[in-house]
This record gives C-alpha cells, structure tokens and sequence, in this order.
C-alpha cells in the first residue's frame, strides 16, 4: 500500500470554467440529434456525467430513450464543443495552476481526474488550457452513468499506472459540488469542495465535505492536502 496521498479533480467550475461552451454544445446537440430546437437552462448539469446529461436532455427532448440516439448526441457533443470552447471567457480559476504544479513536483502526492466529462471531452478542456499533461489518469464518463461509480475505477488506474495500491482513506476527491462530496464518500475518500461553481460553502459542508473553501488560493486547502 503506497504511503503517497491521491488527489482526484473533478474538472468544470474546479479546474477551469469554459464559460458556458458544453450547455451550449448540448443545445446544439440536441438539434442535430435529437431534432429538437430548445433550451436547456432548465437542466442542472452541475456534477452531473456527460452521459447522465445526455438522458436528460434526451428525456427532456420528449425522445424514447431506446432510439438509440444517444451515442449520436454525445458525438455530436463533442464536436460542438471543440468549436465553443474558446468563445465567451474561459479561464483556468485561481489556485489551479499553483496547487496542481506543487502537486506534480511532489514525491508525496499522485493526482488524477475524477471528472463527469467524457475522456475526449475532458483532454479537449484541458489541452486548450495547457493542462492536460498535469494528470496522467483519470475516470471518465464513458466509465460510468453515475459519478458515485467512478472513484475505485480511479483508484484502479492509479494502482496500474503507479504499481502500488492508494487506500481511499488517503484519498482527496476535490471538486465544486454536492455530487462531487458524495461520489467521495461513496468510497470512503476525503472530500476537499469548493465553492467556485453554484453551491456555496456551507451547502457543501452541509453535504459532507470534510473541508471546504472558497477558492483553492485560500490557505486552508493547501493545509487539508497536507502540501
């Protein structure tokens, strides 16, 4: 069992914030997919899978789910996404590039993603903000319809990656939202939130999150991590 601590980042409004690119790609989306003109800012999308997102939308579009176009959607997704993504403000947010560089320089630590996003979406993202190279592996969306699901997949990657087993008790999930606190204590991790997206502090401390602060520049999580 490794004594090295594991950080697993979610991505959106906790890396980076793309300014609305993937709500606008699911809007474009759902028309070339699904064949339906509609907004969607009805949707919460917040920690949400891009694959659980592509139900709803597809629920919401009034379209059967066994139509088998789902996979059509989420590629169209993608797609859409590699033209929206450098429109509007998006930013890395701050904290990121520190934090995750003290993290990458140190013995201690191994970092990863836990991420909703789709592994093509995810490396489109953070290849635009030169930080894809920061995270060698990660769990996706294509791993699993629900966040909850995907920290012993993350776990088994950086056993692999690694070659040696990371208890989840010296495991950090460090993401923006209830679901992110949730998908850690489903595994039995720490939970570092932040409030850089929609929930606040105390809604996260609220949820569970062992710590939580309201932006990664704060002192307080540097001293959770232990860097």
């Amino acid at each position: 069992m490794s004594h090295r601590k594991l950080l697993l980042w979610d991505l959106d409004e906790t890396l980076v914030s793309t300014d609305g690119a993937g709500e606008r790609s699911f809007e474009r989306a759902a028309k070339t997919a699904f064949g339906v003109d509609v907004s969607l800012s009805e949707i919460d999308y917040s920690g949400r899978t891009d694959s659980f997102i592509g139900t709803l939308v597809q629920r919401y579009c009034g379209v059967p789910e066994d139509d088998g176009k789902l996979e059509q959607f989420l590629a169209d997704f993608l797609h859409f996404l590699s033209e929206e993504l450098p429109r509007g403000n998006p930013c890395i947010l701050p904290g990121v590039e520190q934090l995750t560089s003290m993290v990458l320089d140190s013995s201690e630590f191994a970092q990863g993603l836990l991420t909703g996003n789709l592994a093509a979406g995810a490396e489109m993202k953070l290849r635009y903000f030169g930080l894809w190279e920061r995270f060698s592996f990660g769990a996706f969306a294509d791993d699993a319809r629900e966040r909850e699901h995907l920290g012993p997949i993350a776990l088994e990657r950086a056993a692999v990656l690694h070659e040696t087993n990371f208890s989840s008790d010296r495991t950090i999930v460090i993401g923006d939202t209830v679901h992110d606190v949730a998908c850690a204590r489903a595994f039995g991790a720490c939970s570092l939130a932040v409030a850089s997206g929609k929930s606040t502090v105390n809604q996260l401390l609220a949820a569970g999150a062992d710590c939580a602060v309201k932006s990664l520049e704060d002192d307080m999580a540097q001293d959770f991590i232990g860097i």
